[in-house]
């Protein structure tokens, strides 16, 4: 920085660490309290209290919404790692990877960062019959199909106990490099879904001028 931009780290950077997201709202530049704060503006974090009071007011509400409850204590560190998981998630084909320890809450900030996107949470329910060739193609099968056909913008949250066989790893590397598992529907399930997906696009282009013309791909 000081050799570019001929400015010193401090001068630039006023709170650390730098934090950035859009789900907190803002006010306006030069901090005028008396107009209502902006929304969806991608901007400094400066505000630490306002970003601890927005955070708890978004637990609280899931909480409120959710039947699965989430008992946490958002102190500074949890939140940071909450505006680091949003910021994942809303940037579209977002992926991340956390580590730590068990028991110190990945799965439930990455739950409640879906919630603050206003995305959904896909998770699978392991038990002693969960097997690979039924369950889980199943499982996926269901995702897909959340996501393709019914068109919901949702996070597929899996932990590395939930890892039981080798080929899980390989489908989900497969679905991050390419979108998709190869193989994945048999052919009575495909042609079901691609009926459903061409009866909800013709349901959508009714109000279209005969005129025009689409192409439908499988």
């Amino acid at each position: 920085m000081k050799e570019d931009l001929k400015r010193e780290w401090k001068e630039v950077v006023k709170f650390e660490p730098l934090l950035f997201a859009d789900f907190i709202p803002t006010l306006y530049p030069g901090g005028d309290k008396t107009k209502r704060p902006l929304t969806n503006i991608y901007c400094e974090l400066t505000d630490r209290e306002n970003l601890q009071k927005y955070s708890d007011e978004f637990l609280d509400k899931y909480n409120e919404d959710m039947e699965n409850k989430l008992n946490l204590v958002l102190f500074s560190t949890a939140i940071e790692h909450v505006v680091k998981i949003v910021r994942v998630i809303s940037t579209p084909n977002g992926h991340s990877f956390l580590v730590g320890i068990g028991g110190s809450g990945k799965r439930s900030l990455a739950r409640l960062s879906t919630y603050i996107c206003g995305f959904g949470a896909n998770m699978i329910e392991i038990h002693s019959k969960y097997d690979y060739e039924k369950c889980w193609m199943e499982d996926l099968i269901k995702f897909f199909e959340k996501c393709g056909v019914d068109d919901e913008k949702t996070v597929f949250i899996i932990s590395d106990t939930q890892i039981f066989k080798e080929q899980v790893l390989e489908d989900i590397s497969s679905i991050l490099n390419s979108g998709e598992r190869p193989n994945l529907y048999p052919f009575e399930i495909k042609q079901e879904l691609i009926k459903k997906v061409t009866d909800k696009f013709q349901s959508e282009t009714e109000g279209f001028s005969n005129n025009q013309s689409f192409a439908f791909f499988q």
